[in-house]
């Protein structure tokens, strides 16, 4: 069997030489995929009714190889399951379902697919985390890429286009990273940001109604998108066609941007405070869109910095309303059609409705102070327009005044700010990072170790080395205490266990005092006899009885099965009192419970009992019982039939339970076993004294021989008879004879050789000392001199290794 076993694993072995976990398996249908580290290769186009491909393993890669799956409006294209990590799809096309890549794991690489024609999305990674979507190409689904209810999700490098509601949507991420994305949606929204907090939306080229939308989002940072025109958006959309739209989200800093397009409004602020818009090109929003065309509308929002930005060629630059504290400088103000306003919303007492009115409290700020300047207005920047610098400072030496705006230091040059070379935030300013971590799997750097310490890659710790383990040589074996070889004490010879004194029990013919006609055999423990003799009952069953009982032995050592017989003699034996029959079905049962889980000859022994008992109450009782007597017996007859059907149970599950633990039982026999072996060829290497204990560990090892016969025999279906069990028997002492024969002479119980090559060298084990008791007990083995000498004529044998 250990030869077997050992083939196996070498077998297995040379497999996965042959066959590493990069080898690449061809996929020629749809299915699961759960083989962790493999490399899967689609060599053919598939269709599916539902999802196509699961991914349930970690570490694996699908490679489409170029190759197409289709649905028919399906659920999806690919699932990457929850319980997969380090999961890569790449090289596939999509078509036709509704989701086409749909993510629930952490650390997906999803790169270089296409996908097209999606009922809802074509990429969703949801509730997953370090996830990254790069390099793929979506088109003509409702939305194109969609990361929600997840972590450290990057989003990267994309072709998202034609989608009908939003390229790339993102709600409920915190960190998320898009960049490099081209996403293009007329009538729709290029990139929206959802309740998502402390992200980067950097380098993306994005168009649609609105072409970047934070929504409840807050500490996030645009840099460097380019804005494109949206002539296919729609005019009439519900909050307008804006480049960027920052709608109750605070904290935010728009960076860097072109907002060269021909939306209505270029950069939109509604119910957003404390946000930075700063160094961006905001142009193009004019007339021929519609009359209230606007680079800048910053509607209800507060303390907000509006600061080198170039604002040109709009129907107007900016329309401030009903909103307080914002800071205006350092921009350029050019070719604008109008003038900016700065107004807020009244009621018309007499028309009842809300109309503008400028707003000329002063509460939003145009200029700084002289250091830092105001902005640069074209219409007023020379003497015809009412702009003088008689002290050449740069600036205009009467302010700018126009509809609510107020300008003490307006500039007399575009970037006049230059002149003092002030800090301008930029790209620069900001930490964006190259790659995206799960909670918590953020590396660690490495620590250096000193002497003694060395490191510990599993804990990315200094620890101290373990001391080297020695190698111990027979008899000796290894103290973990003292990492020492040491002679192990032979083990004591346990006592052994008395035998319990079983409870003897008999059947007594019970005659119910002033009832004579209903004697029945009860059964009783023997000290009882006495007083049941006294009362006229006489021993043995009564004339007539044929009861189970009869045919089971009432010896038994089993102390619960003796409690539970007692309890119903004692409740037979109160029979003679009516209102206890409650009290003893109730009794019944409690012992019925208490053999709930012994072994089938304690159940039956048991269930002779309980019939008896059930038979007495009846009898007693007869066809005097009440209602309430008769359901407590029915009662009765419900659990004489549970203990039946119990018994059946065990007795159909017996079989399959000895199986299930059989492999758990034979090893730890052989360990047992070879244990028991190994002591006694240690044994045998010591003095005389010790080799008296052999005796006992032989009686073990034949306990043990037996067992392992006994198992083999169950295993093969044969009935274990008492002819079987004497050949078991005498199989085992033969098996343990041989054994002792092979070992005598020797340290160890195998085949004649020790670890080191020390008192194994025998022939056969024995030498040719013969370990008979007439010619000494070794012969040739045991370092040359035998064990004991001739035992049988002297005991200094002379046997040479």
């Amino acid at each position: 069997m250990y030869l077997a076993a050992s083939i196996l694993v070498a077998f297995a072995f040379l497999v996965s030489v042959l066959n590493p976990a990069y080898a690449e398996v061809p996929v020629s249908s749809c299915g699961i995929l759960d083989v962790k580290g493999e490399t899967y290769v689609l060599q053919q186009d598939l269709s599916s009714s539902g999802t196509c491909i699961t991914i349930t393993a970690s570490d694996i890669t699908l490679d489409g190889n170029g190759h197409t799956i289709t649905g028919a409006d399906s659920l999806r294209g690919v699932h990457i399951r929850e319980y997969a990590s380090g999961v890569t799809v790449q090289n596939l096309n999509i078509s036709g379902f509704n989701t086409g890549i749909y993510v629930t794991a952490s650390d997906a690489q999803i790169t270089g697919n296409t996908i097209t024609d999606m009922v809802w999305a074509g990429i969703v990674a949801s509730n997953s985390c370090g996830v990254t979507i790069s390099g793929n190409t979506v088109h003509a689904s409702k939305v194109g890429i969609e990361a929600k209810y997840s972590t450290g999700i990057k989003i990267d490098s994309n072709n998202v286009d034609s989608n009908t509601q939003n390229g790339i949507r993102v709600s409920s991420v915190d960190g998320v990273i898009i960049s490099g994305n081209t996403a293009l949606t007329p009538g729709a929204r290029g990139i929206i940001l959802q309740s998502s907090n402390d992200s980067f939306i950097v380098d993306n080229i994005a168009s649609g109604n609105e072409a970047i939308l934070l929504h409840n989002s807050h500490n996030n940072v645009l840099i460097n998108n380019n804005i494109e025109s949206c002539s296919d958006c729609n005019r009439l959309y519900g909050i307008g066609v804006t480049g960027i739209m920052i709608w109750e989200s605070n904290g935010n800093n728009i960076i860097s941007n072109d907002i060269d397009s021909t939306h209505l409004w270029g950069i939109h602020l509604l119910g957003s405070s404390d946000n930075t818009i700063s160094d961006n090109l905001i142009s193009g929003h004019h007339k021929e869109i519609a009359s209230n065309a606007y680079g800048l509308l910053i509607s209800e929002s507060h303390r907000n910095t509006f600061s080198y930005n170039t604002i040109s060629d709009n129907e107007r630059p900016y329309n401030i309303q009903d909103s307080t504290e914002n800071k205006i400088y350092n921009n350029n103000f050019i070719s604008n059609l109008n003038e900016g306003r700065v107004v807020v919303l009244v009621v018309d007492p007499a028309l009842q409705y809300a109309v503008t009115e400028e707003d000329t409290s002063g509460s939003n700020v145009f200029y700084l102070d002289s250091a830092m300047g105001g902005n640069y207005w074209d219409t007023f920047d020379d003497s015809s327009e009412g702009c003088e610098d008689s002290d050449i400072d740069s600036f205009c030496d009467e302010p700018f005044v126009s509809h609510g705006t107020l300008d003490n230091f307006a500039w007399t040059v575009p970037d006049g700010w230059m002149i003092y070379s002030p800090v301008i935030p930029g790209v620069e300013s900001f930490d964006i990072p190259e790659a995206a971590y799960c909670p918590g799997a953020e590396p660690v750097p490495t620590p250096v170790c000193e002497e003694p310490e060395v490191y510990d890659p599993d804990t990315n710790t200094c620890v101290v080395p373990e001391p080297e383990i020695p190698v111990c040589e027979e008899p000796e074996v290894y103290d973990p205490e003292t990492n020492t070889c040491v002679v192990p004490e032979p083990e004591p010879i346990p006592e052994p266990e008395p035998e319990p004194t079983p409870i003897d029990f008999g059947l007594m013919c019970h005659i119910p005092p002033g009832n004579p006609d209903n004697a029945h055999t009860i059964m009783i423990s023997r000290n009882a006899f006495p007083a049941h003799l006294a009362h006229g009952d006489y021993e043995g069953a009564c004339v007539g009885d044929d009861l189970e009982v009869d045919k089971l032995s009432v010896d038994t050592e089993n102390e619960k099965l003796n409690l539970a017989l007692d309890i119903l003699r004692i409740e037979r034996e109160n029979l003679d009192d009516t209102s206890k029959v409650g009290h003893s079905v109730s009794e019944a049962a409690a012992a019925h419970m208490l053999l709930a889980h012994e072994d089938m000859e304690t159940k039956k022994l048991f269930q002779a009992a309980f019939l008896q008992f059930a038979k007495d109450v009846k009898n007693h009782y007869g066809a005097e019982l009440g209602v309430s007597e008769k359901s407590s017996l029915k009662e009765l007859d419900k659990m004489g039939l549970k203990l039946k059907t119990e018994i059946l149970k065990v007795e159909n599950d017996d079989v399959i339970k000895n199986k299930m633990q059989s492999s758990i039982h034979y090893i730890n026999a052989q360990e047992k076993l070879i244990k028991i072996k190994n002591q006694i060829g240690i044994e045998k290497l010591k003095f005389k004294a010790v080799n008296e204990k052999l005796d006992e560990l032989m009686i073990g090892e034949l306990a043990l021989e037996k067992k392992t016969l006994l198992f083999n025999a169950k295993m093969n279906g044969e009935t274990i008879s008492s002819e079987l069990f004497k050949s078991i028997k005498k199989s085992a002492e033969q098996k343990v004879e041989e054994n002792h024969k092979k070992n005598d002479g020797n340290g160890n119980s195998d085949d004649g050789n020790s670890n080191k090559g020390k008192g194994n060298s025998g022939k056969d084990n024995s030498g040719k000392g013969k370990s008979d008791k007439d010619k000494g007990n070794s012969g040739k083995a045991n370092n040359g001199k035998g064990n004991s000498g001739k035992s049988g004529k002297g005991n200094n044998g002379k046997g040479k290794a």
